[in-house]
């Protein structure tokens, strides 16, 4: 390797590779960006504010289900307060929340969208 004070540049294009224009973004291109933890974390909040809601229905279930509003997780590991059956949050009986819910998982696989099963399979991995 060279010292940078000696580094004169004459080499400096060896083993590169020009890409074509067309693998580039133009300015016609929409691209679908978004940070996936937060959608969740607004989602997982928007739960938390349902079960207050419905607090009568929580303490009902945690005597039927063994729902539980103690966390399984350990500093320095942050999560959303809420009832919880098995660690995954316990989803109120509300309708507009629970399509919110599939429409996030469905849609968070990105331009394939995942088939009924799998959505729902998904979705019970975090949900109860």
């Amino acid at each position: 390797m060279t010292p940078f004070v000696d580094d004169k540049g004459e080499q400096d294009n060896e083993d590169v590779v020009v890409l074509p224009p067309e693998l580039f973004v133009n300015d016609n291109t929409a691209i679908r960006v978004f940070d996936i933890d937060s959608i969740f974390g607004e989602l997982d909040q928007m739960v938390a504010i349902t079960q207050d809601q419905h607090l009568p229905l929580m303490k009902v279930w945690q005597k039927e289900h063994a729902t539980t509003t103690v966390s399984t997780l350990r500093p320095p590991y942050d999560e959303i307060r809420g009832w919880r059956k098995e660690g995954k949050l316990v989803v109120p009986p509300n309708l507009a929340l629970k399509r919110k819910i599939m429409f996030h998982i469905h849609d968070a696989a990105g331009p394939k969208y995942p088939n009924l099963p799998k959505t729902l399979r998904q979705t019970t991995q975090l949900y109860w």
